[in-house]
């Protein structure tokens, strides 16, 4: 795992026409057999507007290249309200670093919406391990769904 010093990343939003920052999203997300179905996809997802995708890139000498990427989409519960889930984050070589800039963007963009409350869905023991290390107001887990709800302090 890579968790040295933090490495100069750019974050922004990956736009459904970025066809090659989404071919290293889709190569970073793994387990794709066919990358021009799941390309198909991912870009009609953003175009609706029902996923969001933070790229982290650096830049090379001659490209851009993603090194980290989180993937969330905003959920309604009668019982909690509006919130924010993050489905997905992956990053190259595990980077911690690039992983916490990620999950710090997702939750600026929530505090800029207004949106109190992100949940993360995981069993990866990697990201159990980062948001335990980042500071939050509330965090809570819970254990039934193998959840992290973090609740954010507007």
């Amino acid at each position: 795992m890579v968790d040295a010093k933090q490495v100069h990343v750019e974050v922004k939003y990956l736009m459904p026409g970025d066809d090659l920052l989404l071919n290293d999203v889709i190569k970073l997300f793994g387990g794709c057999d066919d990358m021009l179905t799941r390309k198909a996809e991912l870009k009609t997802l953003l175009n609706d507007g029902l996923v969001h995708i933070l790229i982290a890139k650096e830049k090379t000498s001659t490209i851009d290249r993603v090194v980290g990427f989180v993937l969330f989409y905003s959920h309604y519960s009668t019982w909690v309200g509006e919130s924010t889930v993050i489905r997905h984050i992956a990053t190259i070589q595990k980077d911690k670093c690039v992983a916490k800039q990620l999950i710090q963007e997702t939750f600026n963009v929530c505090n800029k919406d207004g949106v109190g409350r992100v949940d993360v869905f995981t069993e990866d023991e990697w990201l159990k391990q980062i948001l335990s290390e980042m500071q939050f107001v509330n965090l809570s887990v819970e254990e039934e769904w193998d959840c992290y709800s973090l609740k954010i302090q507007l």
